[in-house]
């Protein structure tokens, strides 16, 4: 009985990992594309997920954001210039160019 009901949803199961690993590829590829630097770094500087940094990264070149852009606020984008903290520039700038390193 198990296996006829296994079966009988096997290739929804199958249709939906390959919907998952297809994400995941198009999450993976943004997060390594050379678009939106800054996003890409600021968003592993905060812990974000791979999926977030894909969404942010498609918001700001649907919405026409600055390349040097890290976040979109209420009120528009931020942009790396709008950090003030010495550090947090610096680690920002660290990563943007460790990430430019692995392309």
């Amino acid at each position: 009985m198990w296996r006829q009901r296994l079966a009988a949803t096997e290739p929804a199961v199958t249709a939906a990992r390959i919907d998952w690993f297809r994400h995941r590829h198009h999450c993976e590829e943004t997060m390594n594309s050379t678009n939106y630097p800054y996003i890409r770094a600021w968003s592993r500087l905060m812990g974000s997920h791979a999926f977030y940094v894909s969404a942010q990264v498609e918001r700001a070149q649907r919405e026409g954001a600055p390349q040097d852009a890290i976040y979109r606020a209420t009120d528009g984008w931020r942009t790396i210039r709008d950090v003030k903290d010495p550090v947090t520039l610096a680690n920002v700038e660290r990563l943007k160019a460790e990430m430019e390193g692995e392309s």
